[in-house]
């Protein structure tokens, strides 16, 4: 790695936080990449960033595989270093399509 990739930084932000806990995202997340960083807090501060983010999602109750579900869109929000959206792209994006999508909104930042 080197360049542009190392100024990335991947943040996963739980809307389960009663089972996302620090130890289970960083397990979870650690197998993804190591450069995850796990977010979890409150119910109440969920509320708040996913408020603040338009993250919309609904728990579903007991289902046949498990006790309860969340119902959401999975998004990947892209926010550049002051914090700013950049662009949304879906769960499972290939890490190729998601790169080039950088390249492009990189292109045309100032200074580029």
């Amino acid at each position: 790695m080197g360049g542009r990739d190392t100024e990335v930084q991947p943040l996963f932000v739980t809307i389960d936080p009663e089972w996302d806990t620090p130890t289970r995202l960083r397990e979870w997340l650690g197998e993804i990449d190591s450069r995850f960083i796990g977010l979890t807090g409150s119910r109440q501060a969920i509320e708040m960033i996913t408020a603040a983010f338009i993250v919309i999602y609904e728990r579903v109750e007991a289902s046949a595989c498990c006790e309860y579900m969340f119902g959401h869109p999975g998004l990947i929000c892209v926010m550049d270093r002051d914090g700013s959206f950049v662009f949304l792209l879906p769960t499972g994006t290939p890490a190729e399509a998601i790169a080039e999508e950088q390249r492009v909104a990189l292109v045309g930042a100032p200074g580029n």
